[in-house]
């Protein structure tokens, strides 16, 4: 018998229209809002807390919803987290010993085939050589008038020669049978030994620019350290005003 845990989760949601409502009004006197004044630049101040006051009741509301989707998922994701672990090590594990079987015998073929393409170079040479011999017998004999002694001997040069040409070792079959649905790949990957030699190759090739990535996290806080000072080239530091405001 399984055992099963029903868990129920009841959520309710506000009105979205009243929100849009609420939301688009707020935006078209924003838009109409004009600061041409130190009273009204003033008021802008307390219309924006009030903006923030309104998205933090709609940030509220939100999470009053999403909170319990997220305990809800954490516990879901704790509960296979474990047993999930456990079966990946076991896939890591069971590949890992395939790959290791096939690897080992495609090292033994490799070792037989090596050994059956020696004899065949031998034996093509062989072939090759009396081939050679024969060509000469071919030509004495035609020198010495032998016409029909020199074409059969000829003859068997060339027979030779095709022979030799035609040898060639077996295919040794590869002993690791084949599972349905399971196969074997090789994936080609790189990485950098030598990062300034990298970035000299690519100052070299500037088609190959898209080899480096730029750290802009490590830039924009070596920006904040030295400000307008910065000297990098290649980069343009500037600065932006930010305003800040907290809910009313």
């Amino acid at each position: 018998m399984k055992n099963e845990t029903t868990q129920e989760i009841k959520l309710t949601t506000p009105d979205r229209a009243a929100m849009m409502q609420n939301a688009q009004r707020t935006l078209v006197i924003m838009r109409d809002f004009v600061i041409d004044s130190p009273m009204m630049y003033t008021q802008a101040g307390e219309e924006l807390k009030g903006i923030k006051g309104k998205q933090k009741q709609f940030d509220e509301q939100r999470k009053s919803i999403t909170k319990p989707l997220d305990e809800a998922k954490k516990s879901v994701m704790a509960l296979f987290e474990e047993p999930t672990r456990i079966l990946n090590e076991a896939e890591v594990v069971l590949k890992g010993s395939m790959l290791a079987y096939s690897t080992e015998q495609e090292r033994l073929r490799s070792i037989e085939q090596a050994k059956l393409d020696d004899a065949a170079r031998v034996e093509r040479e062989r072939l090759a050589a009396e081939a050679t011999q024969r060509e000469a017998e071919a030509k004495a004999a035609a020198e010495a008038g032998n016409t029909e002694e020199s074409e059969r001997i000829a003859s068997e040069a060339a027979a030779l020669q095709a022979t030799a040409s035609m040898t060639t070792a077996p295919v040794v079959a590869q002993s690791v049978e084949k599972v349905s649905g399971i196969s074997t790949r090789t994936n080609w990957k790189a990485e950098v030994t030598d990062l300034l030699a990298l970035v000299k190759f690519v100052a070299a090739n500037p088609h190959m620019i898209d080899l480096l990535q730029v750290n802009t996290t490590t830039l924009n806080q070596h920006a904040k350290a030295t400000k307008d000072n910065t000297r990098i080239d290649g980069v343009r530091v500037y600065s932006e005003q930010v305003l800040a405001s907290r809910a009313a």
